[in-house]
């Protein structure tokens, strides 16, 4: 839900999927549709679009259960993938806080190791 209200343009691409699957995969959906614009966020937004999204992330990060966290190191590192402009905007995005930032550094390769992971996260 935060993410829609990030970025209310999927607000649609939600509702589709919904319709069409009946309930919400939420990895095919961040892969087809959040980790896009992501990119685009991070390669062409303000710093102060970037922040929004930051402080959304970093509260999920902050008060997420274990699968909200993961998910959003998922996406982070797919948004990343094979983009060094994008990783390092992410990076500085999260140089805020250093245990979000280790996270995301060492979960980068790990990613780009996983078929799973890629397939789903990356259209």
């Amino acid at each position: 839900k935060k993410m829609l209200d990030i970025f209310p343009a999927l607000k649609d691409e939600y509702k589709n999927h919904i319709a069409v699957y009946g309930n919400f995969l939420y990895l095919n959906f961040f892969g087809e549709f959040l980790v896009p614009r992501l990119v685009r966020l991070f390669e062409e937004g303000t710093k102060k679009q970037i922040k929004k999204f930051y402080d959304v992330a970093e509260d999920a990060y902050v008060k997420g259960d274990k699968d909200t966290v993961n998910t959003l190191i998922c996406v982070l590192a797919a948004a990343a993938y094979k983009n060094e402009k994008v990783t390092n905007a992410i990076k500085e995005m999260l140089s805020q806080n250093a245990h979000f930032l280790n996270s995301f550094e060492n979960f980068v390769p790990a990613f780009s190791k996983n078929k799973k992971l890629l397939s789903a996260l990356i259209k």
